[in-house]
């Protein structure tokens, strides 16, 4: 009988064409509800369809159960429905499963509705319920934390870091990274056993990879790096080695040895071809291996600075700086002459749109590489950081510095230099209360 009741709720709540029909409901049937028409309530109320949404569904009408912003008192009205179904969860909340806690924190998330003791009542749930947690709702779970900005008790933590180990190996790739993620926001450091279990599930599920999930184990990855738990050398082979693992180009073989570190993606919307990951990829899997121990072999990033290469067109300012600062200053990779010369033409690009640290970056990492320009090109490059130097950072000008003389040399030159390195000396003096102290910053290597 209840399991009847409960079914003619939701259909009830399923025929429904609005928020209005949804309070009307609630004021009405509010007493007979349970835990899954509550949740069902608000999964109505918080559903917006994706650009990839295209099934017929009776919820695909949003408009009808958003928020009236426009209409003052309808908004009041809308108001009052949320708060009294969130009065009902708090009411029902003993009864509820895993499934629905999960559900209900990711429906608050989606409506940007925060209260704070229906959060906790969630989160104290879900730590009596944790073992009988689905891994899909492990990560439900996490990412509704993120976009609440919310940081659960250490008592979640600890409890969520026992009783995932065991259900990693069965996530999504999409799943693994909003986990990943979620404990990299949350500033928790993974247990050994929780990290190798980690790096065993995330180098299975490589191929399934997405922009999104790949980036969110990149940056979790980095984070876990930080706090001292570094991958081992096989998940970094794997893992970055699938990025290259595809031919660069049509017709074209891969680097010796980059296609043996993984097994190749398959094509997945948004790529601009199998093998070549966008420039914004390029920047984090860079980031991230700035902070590795272990790296890949030099084939990779021979590959990853061809794909670079090849999506100039589709880069920023900023995106030609960061790369360059992470290939040339932290992981000191040098990188062939034509795409020095190809950073060097950006830069001086009409309208000349990069800023000063940027540039800083650009002269660094060709003065690593050994690139030797022609004087006029090296001229104009050393004119535009000079009409630029004020504008650097403390980093930057110490890349100045060592950089420009690897590069050329002339009374332009010489002066920029000796100017990068007052500049510095300043700032430094400045960051340390030390006025007058000079210290020279440290020469490029050759």
């Amino acid at each position: 009988e209840q399991k009847q009741q409960r079914e003619q709720l939701n259909m009830s709540i399923r025929d429904s064409s609005g928020w209005r029909d949804l309070a009307a409901f609630v004021e009405t049937n509010g007493a007979q509800m349970d835990a899954e028409n509550a949740v069902s309530i608000l999964q109505r109320l918080s559903f917006r369809p994706t650009r990839n949404y295209q099934r017929d569904a009776p919820s695909s009408n949003a408009a009808a159960f958003a928020r009236p912003a426009a209409d003052a008192g309808a908004a009041a009205e809308y108001d009052r429905l949320l708060s009294t179904l969130l009065g009902w969860v708090l009411v029902l909340m003993p009864t509820f499963r895993p499934r629905q806690v999960a559900a209900c924190l990711s429906c608050l998330a989606k409506l940007e509705l925060w209260n704070v003791e229906v959060v906790q009542a969630l989160v104290d749930t879900s730590v009596r319920q944790m073992s009988a947690f689905e891994p899909s709702d492990l990560g439900t779970m996490m990412r509704a934390f993120l976009q609440l900005n919310y940081a659960p008790s250490q008592a979640f933590i600890d409890e969520f870091m026992t009783r995932s180990i065991k259900k990693l190996p069965w996530m999504t790739a999409m799943e693994l990274g909003r986990v990943a993620s979620g404990i990299a926001s949350l500033g928790a450091v993974p247990t050994p056993e929780w990290a190798a279990t980690f790096w065993s599930a995330s180098a299975n599920k490589v191929a399934d990879l997405t922009d999104v999930s790949s980036g969110d184990v990149l940056m979790a990855v980095a984070y876990f790096a930080q706090a001292g738990v570094q991958p081992p050398q096989e998940w970094v082979d794997t893992f970055f080695g699938s990025y290259i693992a595809a031919a660069p180009e049509p017709g074209a073989s891969a680097p010796e040895g980059a296609a043996a570190q993984a097994p190749a993606r398959p094509p997945r919307y948004g790529s601009p071809r199998p093998g070549q990951p966008k420039v914004q990829t390029i920047n984090k899997l860079l980031y991230t291996l700035s902070n590795l121990t272990c790296k890949p072999k030099p084939q990779w990033f021979a590959a990853i600075t061809a794909i670079w290469k090849r999506q100039f067109g589709y880069c920023s300012p900023s995106d030609f700086g960061n790369i360059s600062l992470y290939l040339g200053r932290y992981l000191q990779v040098p990188v062939p002459a034509d795409v020095s010369a190809a950073l060097i033409r950006e830069a001086l690009k009409p309208p000349q749109r990069m800023g000063a640290d940027d540039l800083a970056a650009i002269a660094y990492l060709c003065a690593i590489s050994q690139y030797q320009g022609t004087e006029k090109e090296i001229d104009d490059l050393v004119f535009l950081i000079k009409s630029k130097l004020e504008e650097c950072n403390i980093t930057s000008l110490e890349m100045v510095y060592n950089a420009l003389p690897g590069l050329g040399s002339g009374y332009r030159l010489n002066e920029t230099v000796t100017e990068a390195a007052n500049r510095y000396n300043d700032l430094l003096a400045l960051q340390q209360g030390q006025a007058g102290t000079e210290v020279a910053p440290e020469a490029v290597s050759a």
